[in-house]
């Protein structure tokens, strides 16, 4: 009976061994991409951050904490030079984590289709709550009737699981780099077919760590990242170059 139960311990260990060696294995082939926090009004660094395509594939664009009150020529030719890119563009929607009305909130998503050919929406100030859930898939069903229908969603911490199902992406860590260090994700979080679908934002990082913060986002099985040593989004990290070149080469 021992030795029955010490076998059982060991084929345990074998299997958590071999789980945790096979994620190793495919964070380190899979390929991560850049979601550019693109916040900086008008957008002057747009040819240096176009640079970074392929690996920064996606720019969030935020004119006003939202679409603004009015149309800039400015921002319809710098979604088109991103199109030429090969890069995608979605707009930022304050969400006011479910305290805002579907209809507020539908309504800037139609001004972004409206005024800008986004190719979908970043939705922030995102609950991590289960009983907001159907708020979330309402206004997620409302950019999924557009033709270019990319979600975001950015709670900055890890939600409820149910909120996987609702978007292409979702950011499950915003924080420092110093609270980057020590996050400990949840276990499903770590599930290597979410790869894809998970985002984390890094700020405040001392630019000589960026290859670290890179190899920490793979141990956590974030296959989408942006990081700078900057605490607001206002300009592309120091070591932006640095940062999607290494991205392309591995």
């Amino acid at each position: 009976k021992r030795q029955t139960q010490s076998t059982g311990l060991s084929n345990r260990r074998l299997l958590v061994a071999v789980s945790l060696f096979s994620f190793v294995f495919l964070s380190d082939s899979l390929c991560q991409h850049i979601i550019t926090v693109f916040y900086w009004q008008p957008p002057t660094q747009l040819p240096e951050t176009l640079a970074g395509a392929p690996a920064a594939s996606i720019i969030i664009m935020n004119p006003d904490s939202g679409p603004g009150k009015q149309k800039y020529q400015i921002y319809v030719d710098a979604i088109n030079s991103a199109h030429s890119a090969g890069v995608k563009v979605v707009g930022y929607v304050p969400t006011g984590y479910a305290r805002r009305t579907i209809k507020e909130v539908e309504a800037q998503v139609t001004t972004y289709y409206t005024w800008y050919n986004v190719d979908g929406i970043f939705f922030d100030e995102v609950s991590s709550q289960a009983s907001d859930l159907p708020f979330y898939q309402s206004i997620s069903w409302f950019v999924r009737s557009k033709s270019q229908n990319l979600i975001i969603l950015n709670p900055g911490t890890p939600p409820d699981p149910g909120y996987m199902n609702i978007a292409d992406h979702i950011c499950t860590f915003e924080d420092t780099y110093s609270s980057y260090l020590t996050y400990n994700p949840p276990s499903w979080a770590r599930n290597v077919t979410l790869w894809n679908k998970i985002y984390h934002i890094v700020y405040g990082m001392p630019k000589e760590q960026w290859k670290s913060v890179i190899d920490r986002s793979k141990q956590l099985n974030a296959g989408n990242i942006y990081f700078t040593d900057y605490t607001t989004y206002f300009q592309l990290p120091s070591v932006w170059t640095e940062e999607y070149k290494y991205l392309e080469s591995t």
